[in-house]
């Protein structure tokens, strides 16, 4: 396992990747890992129900 997956499977902050991977930009990090972080979309989901209150339509 790459050293950027093991980042990303402990939950590692985008920042702090980043930064260990030369990237000046956390955005080119995000643009190059984000598929690494499929459980990313649940979590946000799950946010956005206790913030607003609303049931999401996908379950």
């Amino acid at each position: 396992m790459s050293v950027e997956k093991r980042f990303v499977r402990y939950r590692e902050s985008v920042k702090a990747v980043s930064e260990y991977l030369g990237h000046a930009d956390p955005g080119l990090t995000l643009r190059v890992y984000a598929h690494l972080m499929p459980e990313s979309r649940h979590r946000a989901r799950k946010a956005m129900e206790g913030v607003f209150g609303v049931q999401d339509h996908e379950g």
